[in-house]
């Protein structure tokens, strides 16, 4: 069913992550918003295959042990 719905909603995000790809490029401009344009090019494969993702909060010791990405697929 995930499968399903990714591709369906494959139109519509791929509009989305043109926006994040667009706002992260015009944010990197300035040496202030380049963590935010980094944080928007992190959503962008978020806005094209949602279904199946979940977004976990780590706590600090277990955000140095998984690495830096906060995002994780779902078994």
């Amino acid at each position: 069913m995930k499968t399903v719905a990714n591709i369906i909603w494959f139109i519509p995000g791929l509009l989305l992550a043109v926006g994040y790809v667009a706002s992260g490029v015009a944010m990197c401009v300035t040496i202030i918003g380049i963590p935010f344009g980094l944080q928007s090019f992190k959503f962008v494969p978020l806005a094209l295959f949602p279904f199946g993702k979940e977004i976990v909060m780590l706590r600090c010791d277990e955000a140095a042990a998984h690495g830096p990405t906060a995002t994780q697929s779902s078994p």
